[in-house]
């Protein structure tokens, strides 16, 4: 399994996760660059809670099997909406990354599904973004379960509609990032879904942000988001997105009860 971007920035050093421009509180957000990792590390693997032995093992490219996996992981049975996918290309490996984030509706569980290709074959499972689904889905043993597969599928897909779930401030969020780096500090990217949001730019169109109700702001990541701000009118909006530590990239927007994506 290909290692996560940035594992072992100045051979052994972990990403650290910068504070975001935010114009509200910001007491939740730790500075994480004080966690490192070293061989010795591993070496004292015994002494971690068995959840947190079996994250640095996959760091350091232990990997699952899929029937390691259905056998050790956690299962989460809920109704999935499938709110966004990105793919990125690695042109010196040759490989491509696919991430498709999901989010169950009663149970607030977020789940990341990975893909991986090389040498440009495709993708073993093609997953019907925007829609939503009753199914089970089995996560890679983790002190913080993210990673995901699909077990079992039941029922019709339906479209999303209604309100998005998700927290309504950007403090809260941040508060979950925290609750979740306190349990698994390498976790590079979290789904965001944030209620009542607001797009907004400097008059250059140069600096993308969304806004809570409170005030609060998050960036966004580089590039236009004119089809964002065009779909919510400069109306709240919910939003979902994927967050590195950085900046958000946008996956989706509800607007009057459709999900559109982005």
């Amino acid at each position: 399994m290909p290692r996560p971007r940035g594992w072992l920035r100045g051979y052994g050093i972990w990403p650290a996760y910068p504070i975001p421009r935010l114009t509200g509180p910001r007491n939740y957000w730790l500075n994480w660059g004080d966690w490192r990792y070293s061989p010795k590390h591993f070496a004292r693997g015994e002494q971690l809670e068995p959840a947190l032995r079996e994250d640095v093992r996959q760091l350091i490219g232990w990997t699952l099997d899929q029937e390691e996996v259905a056998a050790r992981g956690e299962r989460v049975a809920d109704k999935w909406l499938i709110l966004g996918q990105r793919c990125y290309e690695e042109e010196f490996r040759q490989q491509k990354t696919q991430r498709t984030w999901l989010l169950g509706t009663q149970t607030g569980r977020t789940a990341l599904l990975l893909q991986f290709s090389v040498a440009r074959t495709p993708f073993l499972e093609v997953f019907p973004l925007g829609m939503c689904q009753d199914a089970e889905v089995v996560f890679w043993p983790s002190a913080y379960p993210q990673r995901g597969r699909i077990e079992a599928r039941r029922g019709e897909l339906t479209a999303i509609q209604g309100a998005l779930p998700g927290v309504i401030a950007v403090e809260a969020f941040l508060a979950d990032v925290a609750t979740a780096l306190a349990r698994q500090p390498w976790l590079e990217r979290f789904l965001c879904t944030l209620q009542n949001i607001i797009p907004i730019c400097d008059t250059a169109g140069n600096q993308w942000d969304i806004r809570d109700s409170g005030g609060a702001t998050l960036p966004l990541a580089k590039g236009d988001h004119w089809q964002l701000l065009a779909l919510s009118g400069g109306a709240p909006v919910d939003f979902a997105g994927e967050w590195d530590g950085e900046a958000l990239l946008p996956l989706g927007v509800m607007v009057n009860g459709t999900y559109h994506l982005l």
